[in-house]
């Protein structure tokens, strides 16, 4: 096993070094209306772009810069971008980062507005950037306009809102759903993404989600193999067994989170899991100890882990994605056949068991991947820990594993 988590190691390292790039099939809208098609570096852009990579096909060198200057607009797996070149508003708006008076002011900005609804009636996009969350709208072939909201500071301590784009939205309702429309009706509705796309879902009707969030979450399942590398370490007749090996199935399931549903760049990633141990070590030949017989020692141990870790995908394509993660183990063991005996399992001279605890704690490492989305393979390396907690000596063990997973 060690030696294929090598093998692998050296043979992704190149892979891992230079792979920066992220691209995925779409297509960008350029000023004069034409559509090229072609590849989209797509990143985290927890913040608005403020320009794009484009590739007509992924073998390519060189690639093509695009801003909000040259082209209107980009498409690339769930993303939907458009371009914007006008006034935004200066004030921010996210606690505790708030001004300390009530800033109206604007400014001219050139940015990527990420697209939430393209609606037959109405658009919805927002914009995240210095820590400011900003909600835009667009009716048919009109340009954005910002949805305000002031949040600020008065007398130093007391927090004044002035919700302006309630009204914008109301007024909204009355021009494309009519009926029987109240200001109040709007009273609950705060400045956020999924409030707002419920409205402005409403006041499309057939209104196209283009995505309610860039993040999200994955179920998983799976079955692996492992090998427990036993051995006793520090002051202790059961030194001279060495490593003892004990092989177990291990079933495994759990839940990825993520931010960024194309990249998955960064996963986290709680796993509940399941394997056993079970060795048997023998002491030293009698024939240097005097002892009437070899004396060995034996138990077997039942492991349920929860492993909370963090996944970093390095290279990641339509077709697979490679990733490593690092977690902490939290283990709870319980014990059978916990004994000692002699040769031929006659009665040992030894007669108290050692104390194995059922609480303890590893800290897995993974190498792998994710083919098709669905499809994982990943090594498994724990190195060694201590489920014992005597001062002079410790039973120990290291994991190696591996695991196929399959995302639902």
């Amino acid at each position: 096993m060690k030696t294929l988590i090598t093998i692998l190691a050296t043979l992704l390292c190149p892979i891992l070094c230079v792979a920066q790039s992220n691209y995925r099939e779409g297509y960008v809208i350029q000023n004069n209306g034409d559509t090229v098609k072609g590849y989209i570096n797509v990143k985290e852009w927890d913040t608005n772009p403020q320009s794009i990579s484009f590739k007509k096909s992924v073998a390519d060198k060189g690639e093509t810069k695009y801003t909000p200057l040259t082209v209107k607009s980009f498409t690339a797996g769930d993303y939907s971008y458009l371009a914007y070149i006008g006034h935004v508003s200066n004030n921010k708006n996210v606690f505790p980062d708030l001004d300390t008076y009530r800033d109206t002011t604007t400014r001219v900005d050139t940015v990527f507005l990420h697209e939430l609804i393209s609606g037959s009636k109405v658009s919805l996009y927002d914009k995240f950037q210095d820590n400011k969350r900003s909600f835009f709208y667009k009716e048919g072939n009109q340009l954005p306009v910002e949805l305000i909201y002031y949040n600020y500071y008065e007398d130093g301590s007391t927090i004044r809102t002035l919700p302006v784009y309630i009204s914008q939205v109301f007024e909204l309702q009355k021009k494309y759903s009519g009926g029987d429309v109240r200001l109040t009706d709007f009273d609950r509705l705060n400045y956020r993404k999924d409030d707002l796309l419920k409205v402005f879902e409403k006041i499309n009707g057939d209104g196209k989600r283009v995505h309610k969030s860039t993040g999200g979450h994955q179920f998983f399942a799976g079955l692996g193999g492992v090998v427990s590398q036993n051995r006793f370490v520090g002051d202790n007749q059961f030194i001279t067994a060495g490593t003892v090996n004990s092989f177990s199935p291990r079933i495994h399931a759990g839940v990825d989170i993520f931010n960024n549903v194309v990249t998955k760049k960064l996963v986290l990633r709680t796993e509940v899991s399941f394997y056993y141990n079970k060795p048997t070590f023998a002491g030293a030949d009698p024939i240097y100890t005097g002892a009437k017989n070899r004396q060995f020692y034996q138990f077997e141990q039942y492991n349920a882990s929860i492993t909370p870790q963090v996944v970093f995908s390095f290279y990641s394509t339509a077709a697979a994605r490679i990733f490593a993660s690092a977690g902490i183990g939290l283990n709870f063991s319980f014990y059978k056949n916990n004994r000692f005996y002699g040769d031929n399992n006659t009665t040992s001279y030894l007669n108290v068991p050692y104390k194995l605890e059922r609480y303890w704690a590893n800290f897995p490492l993974q190498l792998g991947a994710v083919i098709a989305k669905r499809y994982e393979v990943a090594f498994t390396y724990i190195p060694r820990a201590a489920y014992t907690n005597y001062v002079l000596f410790g039973v120990t063990s290291r994991v190696l594993g591996v695991n196929l997973r399959y995302h639902l």
